[in-house]
């Protein structure tokens, strides 16, 4: 019997403009630089690496996108009404809770808006040092909400990540593709 549900943030909640900003931008990196940020940024995201990870991924990246940027806070402050309607529904007969690879310095950014209070649990990677798709990361948000992973479903635009639910014993794993088609799906699934 599902029991609870879990979100990703960006690419669900929001639109995920730090991909859509900076994949183009790794994309023109040599092999040497692209393995530079992206260690860099798998450090951010686990918490091993702060604020600093904004000017010294511009650096790599060498632009100014990262550091100073308006668009995360309009991020963070705007989320898809539609989505966020479909949680308030769902937290009438279950658990909801958020599971997202974020930053620690921009967490404490989203856990000051007011939307985020409709969460039973919140779950960021670089609070935890475990990233999605690694399993624990699954195990420590279910455990977080109180139930069981084959209690919990999970929702993200990410396939690797949907994966990586299922592999850790979530009842289903949903990959986002606009918020009709997760209607569905969720009536599929959801008794």
């Amino acid at each position: 019997m599902i029991k609870a549900i879990f979100f990703d943030f960006g690419g669900v909640i929001v639109d995920d403009k730090y991909t859509a900003i900076v994949d183009p931008l790794k994309k023109q990196l040599s092999p040497e630089k692209l393995a530079e940020f992206l260690c860099l940024e798998e450090g951010a995201a686990r918490g091993q690496i702060g604020e600093e990870f904004l000017a010294l991924g511009d650096k790599i990246l060498e632009t100014k996108t990262l550091e100073g940027s308006p668009w995360v806070e309009d991020q963070y402050s705007h989320p898809d009404t539609q989505v966020i309607d479909l949680i308030k529904e769902l937290k009438t007969k279950y658990k909801v809770g958020m599971l997202s690879n974020n930053f620690s310095f921009w967490a404490e950014k989203l856990r000051q808006q007011d939307w985020m209070k409709i969460f039973d649990a919140v779950v960021i990677s670089a609070e935890v040092g475990v990233v999605k798709p690694n399993k624990e990361i699954y195990l420590l948000a279910a455990e977080k909400i109180g139930c069981r992973p084959e209690e919990c479903v999970f929702i993200d635009n990410i396939q690797a990540n949907v994966d990586g639910a299922a592999a850790a014993g979530f009842a289903e794993a949903i990959k986002f593709e606009g918020i009709e088609k997760l209607k569905k799906s969720l009536d599929n699934i959801l008794e």
